[in-house]
């Protein structure tokens, strides 16, 4: 038989609606984790970039592929791409889903660091043979910062979505006004609130 006691009770409402307090042991861990991501260059898959270089130099050597594609995220792809052109000469397509330097969730560098990350984003976008984005304001983004890029470099290809055709069911419409976001909701939200309230 169970015994209830008031100690075992259902919290009450202005309990359950009270946010939870960050523990001083887990905001330090989130701190020192932001600070240790910041100081690796590219990102936190440095460490995979050699072994992935010398897997790709054995795939080259075996496939004899025509052109090299690399994507980011992360920007270790394209690192990895970078030194195997720069040995082969097979020509190096970068695709960029997101900004590198300019992304409004990527951590802040210190300096000298954000400088050599600024230093290898404009050495990767000039000898890459050609730039893939997904919107025309990233392009135009890139090209206010390396105006010295030829805008023919870039090509936007923006992300693909399945169309409602006649093979989907009917939707019915929701009782109350509703927005739907499928994108990713990023812990900036000063930012985020911001953006929604201007539009």
């Amino acid at each position: 038989r169970t015994k209830f006691t008031k100690r075992s009770s259902a919290p009450t409402p202005k309990a359950r609606t009270q946010p939870k307090k960050k523990s001083l042991a887990k905001l330090f861990r989130q701190k020192s984790g932001n600070l240790l991501h910041s100081l690796m260059i590219p990102d936190r898959f440095m460490g995979w970039i050699p072994y992935a270089i010398q897997q790709g130099k054995q795939a080259i050597e075996r496939h004899k592929p025509e052109v090299i594609l690399s994507e980011s995220p992360s920007i270790a792809n394209h690192v990895v791409a970078y030194w195997l052109n720069k040995k082969y000469g097979i020509p190096w397509i970068l695709d960029f889903h997101d900004p590198w330097t300019q992304y409004f969730a990527a951590l802040k560098r210190p300096y000298p660091l954000n400088q050599i990350e600024k230093y290898y984003e404009q050495k990767f976008l000039e000898q890459g043979d050609a730039v893939i984005v997904t919107a025309k304001s990233l392009k135009d983004e890139f090209l206010d910062m390396y105006p010295s890029l030829p805008s023919n470099k870039f090509k936007v290809l923006y992300n693909g979505y399945e169309s409602f055709n006649s093979g989907h069911p009917e939707l019915e419409p929701f009782e109350k006004f509703t927005v739907v976001y499928t994108g990713t909701a990023y812990d900036v939200p000063e930012r985020r609130e911001a953006q929604v309230l201007d539009h």
